[in-house]
């Protein structure tokens, strides 16, 4: 059991010691990527056709196929197709056709942010008379109705497939090296579910794959058999992700295969941290400050989830196994060896998750007030239960059943196995359960990103019984900055519903009262204002007003935190 014990520790530190040079060798990043200029701008009222279009994002972002497309009022495309980074790594453009006619313009764009996350958009500019053409143009009946739910949808259900597959074989292996008792009988079994993990992992790798590419260039099914889409995909940090897990899930299966000699058991144990690695390199750590924290607080959180993970599941098909062969001592002995593994990656699991917490969150409002920030309440609920059915089976069922084999004092529980075993697998789903919601929240924008904490807000208010305002405000600092008010229909493109809009912000801690402002009209359902009123850091109440009639206001508000100062 020492033995055991020591290698369960030496572990656990490779793990640590692995998470800290993931954290170092990182490639820094700013944040989630967001728009922040373009030429033309949204609404511009041009007298003559530009030469091209550039987009101009905060952060780094690559570019997919047909990045940018440009269409006139007839939903033809008037650009030339060379949609590409313009003069810096922040930037888009493409080239459009010589001699366009006067009229309006709609551009809508997709980029990759440097976290591997899609992001779109769209917007308007008009060419010679403005008033003749701008409202005969609208993004919806040009567009169309662009969703990707379907697609979207099913990327979700392929990473919860993946995060199954991959935390159970590279668990799974950390369960038959360090903890499992080696009983010769039960090995075919333990092993196929490892390698069945694998392949599904493997699997749900390449599907991902093709989706992304789906995703980043919104040319639906026909993206899945591009193979200039393909190429992209794999050459972003997505790709070279998706590569590294299928290397490392190639090690863990010929490791697997000659599982408890020495060099076998270590090329398993190796190929699945190489795996676990991958879930890190692409997603929201690499684009977090303190990158190091970040970084290394995921990828112990991933290493120590999977020991947990993995092994209750193969615990539960051992005290099955052993509870029909009439052995609930040896089960009972398989959940203390498991639980002297498993109370080691609780804790770091715990440290790794709080980390991560402070990370992508940063304060409470973030954390009551945006889709991130209650899904991972959720998660973290769901865990609380798990770990208190464990610390349930360790003190109260595992002693019980010792007892009862070995003579000992103490009271005893005749349906204790019987309860074990159940437990185990209540513990198991609940994992799962668990790793649906990871496969949600990774794909969600970070709390402190969507509560606009320490970088440019962007945000999402209900406006009446049927329309949304948009609000970013950028750079979100003390001082100037631009207000960008979006007002937007059920489907979400811009409606232009309003005869007056105001803004209204006051800073209630410092007892200033509501500042108002009337922002000019930047293009259909699109206004614009830029001035010094939060100067001063802290939670600004801005209030986005909009008369539709004589008759009829409606109002939205948002709280914000001004130089990053959280709440």
């Amino acid at each position: 059991m020492v033995t055991r014990q020591r290698a369960a520790a030496r572990l656990v530190i490779l793990v640590i010691a692995a998470a800290l040079a993931v954290g170092a060798a990182a490639v820094p990043a700013a944040a989630h990527a967001a728009l922040v200029r373009t030429e033309p701008s949204d609404g511009a009222e041009l007298e003559a056709a530009p030469r091209e279009v550039l987009l101009e994002f905060n952060e780094r972002v690559s570019a997919p196929p047909q990045a940018v497309r440009v269409f006139n009022r007839a939903a033809e495309r008037v650009d030339k197709a060379d949609a590409g980074p313009g003069p810096s790594p922040s930037t888009l453009r493409v080239t459009l056709r010589e001699g366009l006619p006067d009229g309006p313009y709609i551009v809508t764009w997709r980029a990759v942010s440097a976290d591997a996350h899609p992001i779109r958009g769209a917007f308007v500019f008009v060419v010679g008379d403005a008033e003749a053409s701008a409202s005969a143009v609208s993004i919806e009946d040009v567009l169309g109705n662009q969703s990707q739910v379907g697609f979207e949808v099913v990327a979700a259900v392929g990473r919860w497939v993946l995060y199954l597959g991959v935390l159970l074989a590279a668990g799974g292996v950390a369960f038959l090296a360090f903890a499992h008792d080696r009983h010769q009988a039960e090995r075919p079994l333990l092993t196929t579910v490892v390698l069945v993990a694998a392949v599904a992992g493997a699997i749900a790798t390449v599907v991902g794959v093709l989706l992304q590419g789906a995703l980043v260039t919104g040319l639906g099914a026909a993206a899945l058999v591009d193979p200039a889409v393909l190429a992209q995909v794999l050459a972003s940090t997505f790709g070279v992700a998706a590569v590294v897990r299928l290397v490392g899930l190639a090690l863990l299966l010929v490791g697997v295969a000659r599982l408890w000699r020495p060099w076998a058991s270590w090329l398993s144990i190796g190929g699945g941290l190489v795996a676990l690695g991958s879930l890190v390199v692409a997603g929201h750590s690499i684009t977090t400050e303190p990158r190091w924290l970040a970084l290394s607080a995921n990828y112990a959180h991933a290493v120590t989830g999977a020991i947990w993970f993995g092994g209750l599941v193969l615990l539960a098909l051992v005290l099955q196994r052993r509870k029909a062969a009439s052995d609930p001592l040896g089960g009972a002995t398989m959940v203390a060896r498991f639980s002297s593994l498993a109370s080691m990656s609780v804790l770091v699991v715990v440290a790794a998750g709080t980390a991560l917490a402070w990370t992508e969150v940063r304060a409470l409002r973030a954390l009551t007030s945006t889709a991130y920030g209650w899904t991972l309440a959720a998660k973290v609920a769901l865990v609380g239960v798990v770990l208190a059915i464990g610390s349930y089976n360790n003190r109260r069922l595992v002693p019980a059943i010792s007892r009862a084999r070995g003579g000992s004092q103490g009271p005893r529980r005749p349906d204790a196995w019987r309860v074990l075993a159940r437990t185990v697998r209540l513990e198991s789903i609940g994992i799962v359960l668990v790793l649906a919601i990871t496969a949600v929240l990774v794909n969600l924008p970070p709390a402190r990103s969507a509560a606009g904490i320490g970088e440019v807000f962007s945000g999402y208010a209900n406006l009446g019984p049927s329309h949304q305002v948009n609000l970013t405000v950028d750079p979100n600092e003390a001082g100037l900055n631009e207000f960008h008010i979006y007002l937007l229909s059920p489907s979400g493109q811009p409606a232009d519903i309003g005869e007056q809009v105001a803004l209204r912000m006051e800073l209630p801690q410092e007892e200033i009262a509501p500042i108002e402002r009337v922002p000019q009209v930047a293009g259909p359902g699109h206004y614009l204002h830029s001035g010094p009123e939060l100067s001063i850091p802290g939670r600004w109440r801005i209030e986005v007003v909009v008369d539709v009639s004589q008759f009829e206001r409606l109002t939205a508000a948002f709280d914000i935190d001004v130089g990053g100062r959280p709440a």
